[in-house]
């Protein structure tokens, strides 16, 4: 059986976990002005990027993300771009 949320459960969900976001960021930065996220490219980390970014603009910090291209498959470079290119779109430098 599976069970389906309304779209204003939903939105409670959302609402709930950029919350919870938000309070993780703000103990994991302390009193630092800019922080640090490695993102890869896979839809876990992007969502914390989205995140990030949010908190970042709300609290009025710096986020930098990091991506590493290993070199390990053939589309870590392109995943990478991705990465950069998503950042550009949220005001996050990348590095």
């Amino acid at each position: 059986m599976s069970v389906k949320s309304s779209d204003s459960n939903s939105a409670d969900d959302l609402s709930g976990l950029a919350a919870r976001a938000s309070r993780a960021f703000d103990r994991l930065a302390g009193y630092h002005q800019t922080i640090g996220l490695a993102v890869s490219g896979g839809s876990d980390s992007l969502a914390l990027l989205v995140l990030g970014a949010a908190w970042a603009k709300a609290r009025g910090r710096d986020l930098i993300a990091a991506t590493v291209d290993h070199g390990l498959r053939p589309e870590a470079l392109a995943e990478a771009e991705g990465v950069a290119a998503i950042c550009e779109r949220l005001g996050v430098r990348h590095d």
